[in-house]
């Protein structure tokens, strides 16, 4: 069997080892500190192995960069909103 052929069952292994880990909620990415503390902990604490620390660490990481590609691409509609409604001001000739 191929080794990426379970991946379902590796991570569902490696959470439940990571269950003692307190589940800290992602609303902006300025969270990630505390949950990167967490994990840090948990593994100079030997509660996760450093391989699954650091694909904790990893998890964490990929989703404050989709927090941040999403705040990004919402303040660029906003400036290109922004700019359409005065490009129309100035060919109205308002």
């Amino acid at each position: 069997m191929p080794i990426d052929s379970c991946p379902r069952e590796r991570a569902a292994l490696a959470f439940a080892r990571c269950r003692g880990l307190k589940r800290p909620r992602f609303e902006k990415a300025a969270d990630a500190v505390g949950a990167m503390a967490g994990v840090a902990s948990a593994a100079v604490a030997g509660d996760v192995s450093a391989d699954e620390a650091a694909k904790l660490a990893k998890v964490i990481s990929l989703y404050v960069n989709t927090l941040e590609a999403h705040d990004f691409e919402d303040r660029l509609v906003k400036l290109e909103r922004a700019d359409l409604t005065r490009a129309a001001d100035v060919i109205n000739g308002a």
